[in-house]
């Protein structure tokens, strides 16, 4: 190691005096690399900045290609009847089991059921589908969702996977619903507060009707009178209507299945 005095002395530019104050093997180093230094060639440095600018780059990261289009739901051409024929069918998974065969790409992954259709399976397990009677009218069955929760732990137990959490079922009622209601207008009540599901039945539409009707009315009269007025002077309410959400009601009151 050179001392303080001799990088003093070397920093001055005393060269000689530095070499005689190191053992002969630092003096060999010494001057190998103080000379070899001061007599490479320009040459040297300019092949040396060549090697440094030439030198490969990596390639920025790029991510793998995506496809923006998501899985939907085809629309099935199936009438109120066939839906009817489904919610009845005995086994309890008619719907389950229409969306497997006709929508199986939507519906799996890797071969078993997506998580909201695991909650259907397991609401029609549990009578999603049943109708019993309320009062006068038929109403469908309230299915608990900690009924659905423990049928899908169960199934995860014995197929050797881990048990999920009520947020798991929570957080599949909105896809499950919008399916259903997209492909079959079947309608799913969804309770979160009571943390229960139902189909809409005939009493809750009934019941429904009945709380609306009294709001309706003003403005149905308002529209009947509007409607004889001006067939009254040769206009035909049906093109006044048409496209409008009333003429949807006339439709859907017309329809037979």
């Amino acid at each position: 190691m050179l001392g303080v005095d001799n990088r003093a002395a070397l920093l001055a530019g005393n060269r000689s005096q530095v070499l005689a104050a190191v053992t002969p093997c630092q003096q060999t180093f010494t001057l190998r690399t103080v000379d070899n230094v001061h007599a490479l060639p320009y040459s040297f440095f300019q092949a040396h900045q060549l090697r440094q600018n030439t030198t490969p780059s990596f390639p920025m990261f790029q991510d793998e290609p995506r496809s923006s289009t998501k899985a939907s739901l085809p629309d099935f051409d199936i009438t109120a009847a066939e839906v009817q024929q489904l919610l009845a069918d005995p086994s309890g998974h008619g719907v389950s089991n229409y969306l497997m065969e006709h929508a199986g790409f939507f519906v799996t992954t890797g071969g078993n059921l997506r998580t909201p259709f695991r909650v259907l399976w397991y609401a029609e397990n549990l009578g999603l589908t049943r109708m019993v009677y309320s009062g006068q009218h038929k109403d469908s069955q309230v299915v608990r969702l900690r009924d659905i929760l423990d049928q899908i732990n169960r199934s995860n137990e014995l197929n050797g996977k881990r048990s999920v959490t009520m947020s798991t079922v929570l957080n599949s009622l909105s896809p499950m619903a919008k399916a259903l209601l997209s492909g079959f207008k079947v309608k799913v009540l969804i309770n979160r507060q009571e943390e229960t599901i139902k189909l809409l039945s005939e009493a809750f539409a009934a019941n429904m009707f009945s709380n609306m009707k009294a709001d309706a009315e003003r403005v149905f009269k308002r529209y009947a009178d509007v409607a004889e007025q001006a067939k009254a002077v040769g206009v035909d309410p049906k093109g006044l209507i048409a496209g409008t959400h009333v003429e949807r009601l006339q439709l859907a009151c017309a329809s037979e299945g």
